[in-house]
């Protein structure tokens, strides 16, 4: 960490993050003991930080560019990386990132393997330049519930949070 706490970005740091991330990845893959192990497994670390900087807008792109080309991820892990950093960096910070990822695309095929493995929702997607979208899958469009769906009918009024309250059970003596 810098002075002002932020991580300092090396190739070392970058190639250390992701190898880590790769590795807790293949044991949330693996079987239910390595999955079990993996939560407190000496990665976790790589896959909090990634989360925390992607989320955040701060991770650089070759970390990401570094995921996509450890010479031990197999498309699966591929896969994992763009729904995971990938896919918030473009949901969280599209401005900050766009850019960049799109200039990769256009020279390294992993990079277009890995956009069509981003799934965004219709705003995010629509928040996009149409050179950056043309490489993502487009989203569903929004469909309206019907009046059958469940999830479309108003609640009763003892489930409305200012209806009435529920019947409580009378007190025991």
């Amino acid at each position: 960490m810098t002075e002002t706490g932020r991580m300092s970005w090396g190739s070392e740091r970058i190639v250390e993050v992701a190898r880590a991330y790769r590795r807790h990845d293949a044991l949330l893959r693996g079987s239910r003991e390595q999955r079990l192990a993996a939560f407190d497994g000496p990665d976790l670390w790589a896959e909090d930080l990634v989360y925390e900087e992607s989320s955040a807008g701060t991770l650089p792109v070759e970390v990401v560019d570094a995921m996509l080309h450890d010479p031990d991820g197999d498309a699966e892990f591929r896969s994992s990386v763009a729904a995971g950093p990938l896919e918030r960096l473009l949901h969280a910070q599209p401005a900050a990132y766009a850019g960049a990822i799109l200039e990769r695309t256009g020279r390294d095929p992993l990079w277009v393997e890995a956009l069509a493995g981003v799934w965004l929702d219709r705003m995010a997607w629509g928040q996009l330049a149409e050179d950056m979208r043309r490489h993502l899958p487009e989203p569903p469009p929004e469909i309206a519930a019907s009046k059958k769906d469940k999830r479309s009918r108003r609640p009763s009024k003892r489930q409305h949070p200012h209806g009435h309250q529920p019947r409580l059970p009378p007190p025991h003596d």
